[in-house]
């Protein structure tokens, strides 16, 4: 009797490790082209579990063992994901994500001060200050802006 019970044992220790490990899958694309992403970092956050895709964009994380948790999806030059999940299966298929290209906006920071008593003054010194208040990106119409204004006496 007690190497049946000993048997059983040794049989299911193996098991309940098994029982508490999931894995997860999917595959990341490109959001416009649809083509597949390679080295695309995937991170479970507040963990040090981190894998990355192949050259057909596929990743699988195994041996997962939070049931709840949030999937951080990194590339440079694209949009950062994070996607939230809940672990019922022992594999959880993600399916098909997409990474959208990130927009960057190019900002003129040109900073113009003009004090109240530049402003105040008398109207021919206003007539000065009126290339100054003309903003452009193109070098050749700033040039034009401060250089070719009328002068007055």
């Amino acid at each position: 009797m007690k190497k049946i019970v000993m048997a059983a044992f040794l049989l299911l220790i193996p098991c309940i490790g098994i029982y508490g490990q999931h894995s997860i899958k999917g595959t990341i694309l490109e959001s416009m082209s649809k083509q597949p992403l390679k080295e695309v970092l995937i991170q479970v956050k507040n963990t040090i579990i981190t894998e990355t895709t192949d050259l057909q964009g596929n990743f699988q994380i195994t041996n997962f063992q939070v049931k709840k948790a949030i999937l951080e999806i990194k590339l440079e030059g694209y949009e950062t994901q994070n996607i939230p999940i809940e672990l019922s299966d022992t594999i959880l298929d993600l399916g098909i994500i997409l990474l959208f290209k990130e927009v960057e906006e190019i900002q003129d920071l040109s900073i113009i001060i003009l004090t109240d008593d530049e402003l105040n003054e008398d109207v021919s010194s206003a007539d000065n200050i009126s290339g100054l208040l003309q903003s452009s990106m193109d070098i050749f119409l700033r040039t034009a802006a401060f250089e070719f204004i009328p002068r007055f006496p």
